[in-house]
């Protein structure tokens, strides 16, 4: 029996969505390619500006984003995985490199994971800084609109100027759960507020 071919023919579009949108949610079966499209995307409007990405993601997926950028962007972006040290460590890597980089212009990308981002020191650095582009890979983790994690992505979202969601379970319980990641994207959607949106819709 021959295997399947897998069609690749949706990414085109899917990198055109993200071109010309500010505020994107890329809801892709797992391994339709969220992670290529979005190197694609960052490829382009880097040439025009983007020179400083925050990718959140699980620890799960930590590695595999330095691999998609080196294979996809053939070492265009100067890419850092904060996946060692304390909270404290990882800002102070963050602040060099954000230094660092005054001098050489290469476009530069943080990739951090959900559990560690919102730790005080860490976050006190994230949020000092304008982000041409955040991105929150498996967004839905950010469904819980309570959480610590949830409120502070969206509050460290409003200190970038475009933001993406890539996902393929949006909603992976109840239509709740797309609030929090509504939220992080724009809070125009439904609104800042869970309780408001509760009342509202659920």
């Amino acid at each position: 029996m021959s295997e399947r071919k897998q069609d690749w023919s949706h990414q085109p579009g899917g990198i055109s969505f993200l071109d010309r949108t500010r505020y994107s949610l890329l809801d892709c079966i797992m391994g339709g390619g969220k992670s290529y499209m979005t190197v694609s995307h960052l490829r382009k409007i880097s040439t025009v500006g983007c020179k400083r990405t925050l990718i959140l993601c699980p620890s799960s997926v930590l590695g595999v984003w330095r691999r998609e950028f080196w294979k996809h962007a053939n070492e265009e972006f100067d890419v850092i995985v904060l996946n060692r040290g304390t909270s404290a460590d990882k800002a102070l890597v963050v602040s060099e490199a954000i230094n660092l980089q005054k001098s050489h212009q290469r476009p530069l990308v943080f990739v951090v994971t959900y559990e560690s981002f919102w730790r005080p020191e860490l976050l006190k650095v994230l949020s000092s800084y304008t982000w041409e582009k955040i991105v929150a890979d498996e967004s839905h983790r950010l469904k819980s609109a309570m959480a610590s994690c949830s409120k502070n992505a969206w509050k460290l979202g409003s200190r970038a100027g475009s933001r993406t969601g890539l996902t393929g379970t949006p909603m992976p319980k109840d239509p709740g759960d797309i609030f929090g990641q509504a939220r992080f994207l724009d809070d125009r959607i439904f609104g800042k507020y869970w309780t408001a949106f509760k009342k509202e819709y659920a």
